[in-house]
């Protein structure tokens, strides 16, 4: 039985700032309890026990606070344990989530911020909203410094009004291209089937993003709630491409589940169609095999879709130089060099990417 404790200031496990903490009993040995934790920046959270993010991913706190922040909007509560912060790829996760990373995306991510908050009549104005706890999470800034320079470079572009820090109509203006258009946009969806045969896959294909200049948006570590379709919208509009794979395996139909399971990737196509009507480069892919080669659509059959098969071909990274026998990851780099471009993100080390 969970009983509630009285409440505490103490610093956040993942901001570092101070906050008010309620204990639960929440047992998961006879050692051991979880502790909730209700932020002002990040939001509410489960963390185990007398811990907290360990020193060495300072640098990604901002990113898990963005994270959390957007998990409450989509009413989840994120739950982290300490075993997760060792674990391969666990904090790279937070870094193809589509979370704002330069100036100019977390410039245009204040701006949209600003007007969900405070709209056209609200008693809020925009510059009293911009000094919310939360809305350092909410655009994934470092903190409250950058969350200030933000603000600078909104009034040195003439978005917001120096007095009343109402938005201008020429902020209004960007603010309809940069939620209609993705021609500027540093990222790229990735739409594919979110089970373990897939994992090196997904690997494979946000190495070749990577090394491209772009940043992977891969929804499989969001949770599911009533919310995450508008997030799969969000995403795909402000996405420079969108890499479809369409690996499929027999239908099965187990009484314990709903829905057929297995069987053409419906969401895979639902989310490529969206993206083919915005324009969007779309670039196939799919694993070499009866299964998924009978299950794919007539539709896409015209379109050149890039074959990879398990083992050595799903080797994340890029060699440097022409390799005679080329992995995934490198095929498709070169298709989206080729299609779409270089993206402006410089790869964290030159020539390649794991």
């Amino acid at each position: 039985m969970s009983h509630a404790a009285p409440r505490l200031t103490t610093p956040c496990p993942i901001c570092g700032e101070k906050l008010l903490r309620t204990t639960h009993d929440q047992t998961r040995s006879a050692e051991s309890f979880d502790e909730l934790y209700e932020c002002d920046r990040c939001g509410a959270f489960t963390f185990e026990q007398g811990k907290k993010l360990p020193r060495s991913l300072d640098s990604y706190r901002h990113l898990v606070s963005a994270f959390v922040y957007r998990e409450n909007r989509r009413k989840n509560r994120p739950a982290f344990f300490a075993k997760d912060f060792t674990a391969s790829g666990w904090i790279e996760r937070f870094q193809r989530m589509g979370f704002p990373e330069t100036v100019a995306e977390k410039t245009d991510a204040s701006l949209v911020e600003l007007e969900r908050r405070a709209p056209i009549g609200s008693d809020t104005t925009p510059k009293d909203a911009m000094q919310e706890s939360n809305f350092v999470s909410a655009v994934a800034a470092r903190n409250m410094r950058e969350l200030n320079d933000l603000w600078r470079l909104l009034l040195d572009r003439e978005f917001v009004e120096p007095r009343s820090g109402r938005i201008t109509a020429k902020g209004y203006e960007h603010l309809e291209k940069i939620t209609r258009s993705p021609r500027h946009s540093d990222s790229a969806f990735v739409a594919l089937w979110y089970d373990d045969t897939t994992a090196d896959c997904r690997l494979a294909i946000a190495s070749a993003i990577e090394h491209c200049g772009y940043s992977a948006i891969i929804m499989n570590q969001i949770q599911f709630s009533d919310f995450i379709m508008n997030q799969i919208i969000a995403s795909i509009r402000r996405s420079r491409f969108l890499v479809a794979d369409f690996t499929a395996l027999p239908e099965s139909d187990d009484q314990r589940h709903p829905k057929v399971r297995g069987g053409s990737r419906g969401g895979v196509y639902w989310e490529a169609g969206m993206a083919y009507g915005l324009g969007l480069p779309v670039l196939h892919t799919c694993r070499d095999d009866t299964d998924s080669r009978r299950r794919t659509h007539f539709d896409i059959d015209q379109y050149n879709t890039m074959f990879w098969t398990d083992g050595e071909d799903l080797i994340p990274g890029i060699r440097p130089g022409t390799p005679d026998n080329p992995r995934l990851a490198e095929r498709l780099a070169a298709l989206i060099l080729a299609e779409v471009g270089q993206g402006p993100i410089q790869p964290r080390v030159p020539g390649v990417v794991v």
